[in-house]
């Protein structure tokens, strides 16, 4: 398993910087869980709360590339307080990824049942590496 990162945020927030911060720290992770039935494909976004996007996931299946898709939103106006703090904002782009990564595959379990193997080891792997030391 891979992941590939992009982002869509004002240039005053550091989301650009974090999103590949993110890749470069779980890609060497991922690469462990080849079982994994397809690749991540994460774009970070911080917008506006009006603007009406939600985080959201969508899987696509092409010849012989599977990738599950994440648009994982925070919101400026809670970026704003912490515009100048990169660590806060590390942790509130973490948070958000880290739940709605583990919420978003919960639900993929019956589509792919050796997720339901996969899922707690993983977890523990992130909760216990990666998230540990910077979120």
């Amino acid at each position: 398993m891979e992941i590939r990162t992009t982002s869509d945020s004002p240039k005053w927030s550091k989301v650009s910087m974090l999103d590949s911060e993110i890749e470069n720290g779980l890609q060497p992770i991922l690469k462990k869980y080849t079982e994994f039935p397809f690749d991540l494909v994460v774009c970070f976004r911080c917008l506006e709360k009006d603007s009406g996007w939600k985080s959201k996931s969508r899987y696509s299946k092409e010849d012989n590339y599977n990738a599950l898709g994440f648009d994982i939103v925070v919101y400026e106006e809670d970026f704003i307080p912490i515009k100048k703090n990169i660590n806060a904002q590390r942790k509130m782009l973490g948070k958000e990824f880290y739940r709605y990564f583990f919420e978003t595959i919960k639900k993929k379990e019956k589509q792919f049942p050796i997720l339901k193997k996969l899922i707690l080891i993983f977890y523990m792997t992130l909760r216990n590496g990666y998230w540990k030391i910077n979120g």
